[in-house]
């Protein structure tokens, strides 16, 4: 089975015929004349700017929504697209889920507007806004409760025209209160307790808080009168009534300083050493207030623990002293002079946090092999050098220059040996919360180096580990049990569905760090006001607009050797498979695509097993795998090197090879000469349809893949880097290779690795079969569900 490189949309229908069978426009669409006419959507339905499945969506039409149609599209075969108006413009829908509204169900609205002298309102509840004065008009959008409008005009029958995007619009008078006269009138005759002038752009908000209202942005230098003071904030006139800014960026006429600022000398200057985010509070918790770029210099007037209180805009804020060097100095402010007690090395790829606990700040990721200087310990952790200061590694995976076991084990000596009575898990702490290192098998030997409580501390990869002491028997003890123990976790991801700018605070008037691409994952915290959702994308804080964001939430199960995690999407099977079926006419298409036809246990059920995790096949086990098979028997280094190289599960590399090449035995497998060069390509990569062997071999050559090593190790970075690790779409599964659920939920069956709906299952024996002929492994599942 070949790979199909280029799967895209083909239409909604295989043939032009078939329009004229489903269509839901009335029978006068064809005529030379046409005459617009209401329709709504019989589902939700996709707006896109041209006629096709593949062109650029531009909006959605909620279920049952109402719209005027004003013509059809004769030009295309790819369904049946209708021309409407969506939001000033045209554009189009697939006509098969519209159908016409009849007359009187849409009884043409008063449009009588009175106008009125311009008034603010609230929302009293979260309102929709219309297009026209009716219950029937198209909702344009929906306010939240408490949301701000400008009311122009009003109706005879209870609807008040807003100002909407340039325009105006309509939402129902039930829903607006206007109680904010009274406020407004007494503010007025509110003391100035003097002007200041605003030392940056500054937010003006609603209540003397960053969770207030923003009412609008003030330019740097613009002037305001303080009618009185809350905490850190200042209220001021605005609009008629008042408001709050933060009186950190406000200067008292004849000051030189900010309302909220210090007159604290400066203590030294010192340079930053990275980019630097600076903050409202000694916490990164608190408001991120801007980013200094490398080498920019700053003056500090004081210390709040490891942070440095810095002059900033007219006041005060604050940055990590780990990141800034004084003047005349070679470390950071915020780093050690402590001696390094001796360096090491990195056992694995190892994290590097700002204080010694999994909970501490991610800094970054050493690579296995790192040379790191310890200059102290605390508990299991190493304090090491970091960036001009000191950071924290765990001592699990550091080895001391010179020794063969890493900074964290033990020369304690063995209390006993003993044998587990189950599948045990194997952690980096005494909790079930610490990492889990590995999984013994039952009957597995260990030697117990001491306890911590229900715990036991065991020698394990160099070093020491733990496991429950509830599932190992003494050698000379007949105690047994079995292992019924389980532990659960949820955690909430969100996928960006469409381009959005990911900034630094919840509102459009905030700066942007830039633009998160569709398909971005990035981790939810928590909600913001007005439909924004603050979130972390590569060890950031930020916010970005809900609606261009679907949660997903993933369930993990830990039951003994495996772990099965469940993805929550925000589609249902149903709509999923609609749009399978708009590019797929197999009659198998649903069977394959559920995954509740898969239980537990089976053998099909390998198509879920996440293939970033690496087995650990012994080259022994991985050889007996590949004996007899053709050209692939003996490669077992080979595919252990390639999995270890681009962190791509061993099995499935060897299962994927053996579909590819036929057990070894096919034409690209065995080398075909391009160019004058033998190539190998053991995966089917850029092997079309209709020219495999050719095409296959001239994008092998163009790899450079002239060994079968070579192929191997060459097909899995691409398989890693295209699919398990793609950023778009993380397919780290047979089954998200084959389906791609991540595409189905932003609009479109994409990015599948081929066109055979049972590919995933047709590997699925020959993993079971391998894993059946390795001693000891871990086994991750990552299980879709779909929304009902």
């Amino acid at each position: 089975m070949s790979p199909n490189r280029n799967f895209t949309i083909v239409g909604a229908f295989a043939a032009a015929a078939a329009v004229a069978t489903v269509t839901g426009a009335p029978a006068h669409a064809s005529a030379d004349t046409f005459e617009a006419y209401p329709a709504k959507a019989k589902t939700n339905l996709n707006v896109r700017s041209t006629p096709g499945t593949e062109q650029q969506q531009i909006g959605m039409l909620k279920k049952n929504q109402t719209f005027e149609v004003i013509g059809i599209d004769k030009k295309s075969e790819k369904g049946n697209w209708l021309k409407i108006k969506y939001e000033g413009r045209t554009a189009y829908v697939d006509g098969y889920y519209t159908e016409k509204v009849s007359e009187s169900s849409t009884a043409t609205p008063s449009l009588s507007v009175q106008n009125v002298v311009d008034y603010q309102g609230t929302t009293s509840a979260n309102v929709n806004v219309r297009l026209l004065p009716s219950m029937q008009g198209t909702v344009l959008t929906t306010l939240k409760e408490g949301a701000a409008v400008t009311v122009t005009g009003k109706t005879s029958d209870g609807w008040l025209q807003i100002k909407y995007k340039g325009g105006s619009a309509y939402v129902s008078a039930d829903y607006i209160k206007t109680g904010a006269a009274s406020e407004k009138n007494s503010s007025e005759n509110a003391q100035t307790l003097y002007t200041g002038t605003t030392t940056a752009n500054l937010n003006v908000r609603s209540s003397a808080s960053t969770s207030g209202k923003l009412l609008t942005t003030l330019k740097k230098g613009s002037r305001v009168e303080v009618v009185g003071t809350s905490g850190n904030w200042l209220k001021i006139k605005y609009n008629g009534g008042t408001a709050y800014v933060s009186g950190d960026y406000v200067k008292k006429a004849g000051s030189t300083s900010s309302s909220g600022g210090s007159n604290e000398a400066v203590q030294y200057t010192g340079t930053t050493m990275a980019n630097l985010n600076v903050r409202s509070s000694a916490s990164t918790s608190g408001k991120l207030l801007t980013t200094l770029k490398k080498g920019s210099r700053v003056e500090v007037v004081g210390t709040s623990g490891n942070w440095l209180k810095i002059k900033y805009n007219g006041g005060t804020a604050y940055v990590s002293g780990d990141y800034v060097k004084k003047a005349g100095s070679t470390s950071s402010s915020g780093g050690s002079n402590e001696a390094v007690q001796y360096t090491g090395t990195t056992m694995a790829n190892l994290n590097v946090r700002s204080s010694a606990s999994t909970s501490g700040k991610l800094l970054t990721t050493l690579k296995k092999g790192s040379r790191v200087e310890v200059v102290g310990a605390s508990g299991n952790w190493l304090k090491i050098k970091y960036n001009g200061g000191t950071a924290y590694v765990s001592g699990d995976y550091v080895k001391k220059a010179g020794s063969t076991s890493s900074s964290g084990s033990s020369n304690e000596a063995v209390q006993y040996t003993g044998t587990t009575t189950a599948n045990l898990n194997v952690r980096s702490s005494a909790s079930t919360s610490g990492k889990l290192l590995t999984t013994l098998k039952k009957g597995s030997g260990v030697e117990v180096v001491g306890a911590s409580g229900d715990w036991l501390k065991i020698k394990y990869n160099g070093g020491t580990a733990y496991v429950s002491g509830d599932y190992v028997q003494k050698s000379e003890s007949t105690s047994d049990s079995s292992d019924n123990s389980n532990s659960s976790d949820t955690q909430t991801t969100g996928l960006i569905t469409t381009g959005v700018n990911f900034r630094q605070g919840a509102g459009t008037t905030y700066k942007s760090y830039g633009v998160l691409k569709a398909g971005t994952l990035v981790e939810i915290l928590a909600d913001a006001p007005d439909g924004w959702i603050k979130v972390s994308y590569n060890g950031q804080d930020g916010y970005v607009y809900g609606d261009y964001v679907k949660k997903e939430t993933t369930t993990t199960i830990q039951e003994g050797n495996a772990a099965y995690i469940t993805t929550n999407y925000s589609i249902s099977f149903g709509q999923a498979l609609a749009k399978e079926q708009s590019v797929n006419s197999s009659p198998s298409l649903a069977q394959y695509l559920n995954p509740k036809n898969f239980t537990k246990g089976s053998v099909e059920y390998y198509q879920f097993l996440q293939l970033s995790s690496l087995a650990n096949v012994s080259l022994g086990d991985m050889n007996i795998m590949l004996k007899g098979k053709g050209i692939l028997a003996g490669q077992g280094a080979a595919f252990i090197s390639a999995a270890n190289e681009s962190k791509v599960n061993e099995v499935y590399l060897v299962s994927h090879a053996l579909l590819e090449t036929g057990n070894g035995n096919s034409t690209l497998a065995n080398g075909v000469n391009y160019n004058g060069k033998t190539v190998y390509n053991m995966f089917g990569i850029g092997a079309y349809d209709g020219s495999a062997v050719n095409s296959g071999a001239k994008y092998a050559y163009e790899q450079g893949w002239t060994t079968p090593e070579k192929a191997i190790k060459g097909g899995a970075a691409w398989i890693a880097k295209y699919y398990i690790y793609n950023a778009a779409y993380r397919q780290d599964t047979l089954y998200k290779m084959r389906w791609n659920p991540e595409a189905l939920v932003m609009g479109n069956a994409a990015h599948q690795y081929a066109t055979d709906v049972a590919w995933a299952v047709k590997q699925t024996p020959m993993v079971d079969a391998m894993y059946s002929l390795i001693s000891k492994y871990n086994l991750i599942f990552d299980v879709p569900e779909y929304a009902n």
